[in-house]
């Protein structure tokens, strides 16, 4: 009788909308990985929060990026777990974090990694000389 009686709590704790236990994501994104796509953009890739640290379905991604003293986010409404950052400065170093969203709030951010967009590539004309020799 007893036994039932804890089942039964513990089956409507699970299937409850309502569920008193959910919050925001109490861990932060695994194996973040930058890769310079050229010398503007940097192609980013991680894996969620850890299953049992997620509380409740991922709904989106915060990326934070910053060079220097300039910082900033990009929410991403969606459980992708890819994205492309544009718009960067060529051959600079950013530091790149990526927490995760559930209906709760938001987790904590991953440790920083840093990356380096690529060079950008001028453009140079040199001038063609011909020489004709007469032997």
């Amino acid at each position: 009788m007893i036994l039932c009686l804890v089942f039964l709590c513990l089956d409507h704790l699970v299937s409850s909308s309502a569920h008193p236990f959910l919050a925001a994501p109490s861990g932060y994104p695994n194996d973040v990985e930058a890769i310079p796509q050229g010398p503007n953009s940097i192609r980013l890739s991680w894996a969620p929060p850890d299953f049992i640290r997620q509380n409740g379905p991922i709904t989106g991604y915060d990326v934070m990026y910053s060079e220097g003293d300039i910082s900033n986010t990009t929410s991403l409404n969606n459980s992708t777990t890819v994205f492309i950052l544009n718009d960067l400065q060529p051959y600079t170093t950013y530091s790149i974090s990526v927490a995760a969203i559930n209906s709760q709030g938001i987790g904590p951010f991953s440790a920083a990694i840093e990356q380096t967009t690529l060079e950008a590539r001028e453009t140079v004309t040199v001038p063609l000389l011909c020489i004709h020799v007469k032997m």
